[in-house]
């Protein structure tokens, strides 16, 4: 349960751990600002510290059971980063997307590769409004460096949302 501000704020709740962080900065946008500063995700980073297995990056990567699923959640962030429909996503996600900032580190892209999945169907739970089965993790390096893409999948397979994140 997460909630971010305007100017860099965000709260976010896990219940099931019995934990809440909030990260107060002025890092968001401004008037005048010259570089977009994106510092959502640091309560994810600080949680990652207290709840086991919550980093990716701390997480082992396993073999790829379905290299197939993968190239298709990696050509995902490429329609949605040139605007295109994505029937396989939650009709909601797009407008929560950042295009140019997404096409920008697909321009560069390296590798994006799997690194696990989690069930999470017993824990009953819901992104932007569809329930969530598997979370699958995947590492992206780009030029600028790595970064961490967590995909929210329904039942269905079909993409509820995903997290970015650098840890």
């Amino acid at each position: 349960i997460s909630h971010t501000g305007i100017t860099g704020t965000e709260l976010s709740r896990f219940p099931d751990d019995r934990l809440t962080v909030i990260v107060l900065t002025n890092l968001g946008a401004h008037i005048g600002a010259r570089l977009p500063v994106s510092p959502w995700g640091l309560t994810l980073g600080v949680a990652g510290r207290y709840i086991p297995g919550m980093l990716v990056s701390t997480q082992k990567a396993e073999p790829d059971p379905d290299p197939a699923a993968t190239e298709r959640l990696r050509d995902i962030l490429g329609r949605l980063a040139r605007g295109e429909d994505v029937p396989t996503v939650n009709p909601r996600l797009p407008g929560y997307v950042g295009k140019n900032v997404l096409a920008e580190r697909l321009r560069t892209l390296q590798s994006f590769t799997f690194v696990t999945c989690d069930d999470v169907r017993a824990r009953n739970m819901e992104m932007l409004g569809e329930r969530v089965s598997r979370i699958c993790h995947y590492r992206l390096v780009n030029a600028e460096g790595t970064r961490y893409y967590s995909f929210f999948l329904t039942g269905d397979n079909r993409v509820a949302t995903f997290w970015s994140t650098t840890e």
